[in-house]
């Protein structure tokens, strides 16, 4: 039976980098929860209760969410961030959940990249990561790979849990605030 790697932390901290370096050093597949959430926000069932709740103006087609404006909303407001996630996290955890017990018997080790733990991702794991990393470091990461402006990270940082309260759920802290091969030694020095 394999071993579930948790790996979670905050916009910018290097969460997925820290996925990727595990998975080659592992030899483990990931389940990205990002990846999944957008494969699952074109079932049919999912794009009708957020038609529901955020209306058609979010749309380009029937099937085709503006991801832009959808974002636009979602991060200027906690009631609505809530509310996406609370139509599209169960259908996510419960796809993780399928394809953790398909993976199972043929991997020693599974990692979940996971930017929002909640219960489900903590009794999935068997030992969790939390990567944090200075926040004008994350600010000016997220910047660069998403072209999006200060103001808009900054909020999207400020709607995520505090890094402390990721800390709290962790086995393992990785502080990623260096180099990528800094990054890297770290990876290799640990002890899973």
């Amino acid at each position: 039976m394999a071993k579930v790697i948790g790996i979670t932390g905050g916009i910018g901290c290097g969460k997925s980098t820290v996925a990727r370096l595990l998975s080659e050093k592992l030899k483990a597949p990931i389940l990205d929860a990002d990846k999944i959430a957008k494969v699952c926000m074109k079932s049919p069932v999912i794009l009708n209760k957020i038609r529901s709740f955020f209306g058609a103006a979010i749309f380009d087609s029937p099937e085709i969410i503006n991801s832009e404006r959808l974002s636009k909303i979602v991060f200027s407001s906690e009631e609505k961030l809530l509310e996406l996630n609370k139509i599209v996290h169960p259908f996510v955890m419960e796809e993780i959940k399928q394809k953790v017990l398909q993976l199972a018997e043929s991997h020693e080790y599974i990692l979940l990249d996971v930017p929002l733990p909640n219960e489900e991702f903590i009794r999935l794991s068997d030992k969790i990561i939390v990567v944090t990393a200075y926040e004008e470091i994350r600010i000016q990461r997220v910047m660069l790979r998403s072209n999006l402006s200060r103001e808009s990270v900054e909020r999207r940082i400020a709607k995520q849990l505090p890094q402390d309260a990721y800390r709290k759920l962790a086995d393992i802290v990785i502080e990623n605030n260096g180099s990528k091969e800094e990054l890297i030694e770290k990876i290799n020095s640990l002890l899973i």
